[in-house]
């Protein structure tokens, strides 16, 4: 787990892992919280 949250600027693994989970988590709290993507954002 360690050389996932490292800040080693030569893991290309960890940011290849890193940028994917971006790409997953960002729409999922947009739906959530910004109401993108058919969610229900603030009331």
């Amino acid at each position: 787990m360690n050389s996932i949250l490292s800040t080693n600027t030569r893991n290309l693994t960890a940011f290849i892992i890193r940028i994917t989970l971006g790409f997953i988590l960002f729409p999922h709290g947009a739906q959530k919280l910004l109401g993108w993507f058919g969610g229900y954002g603030f009331s």
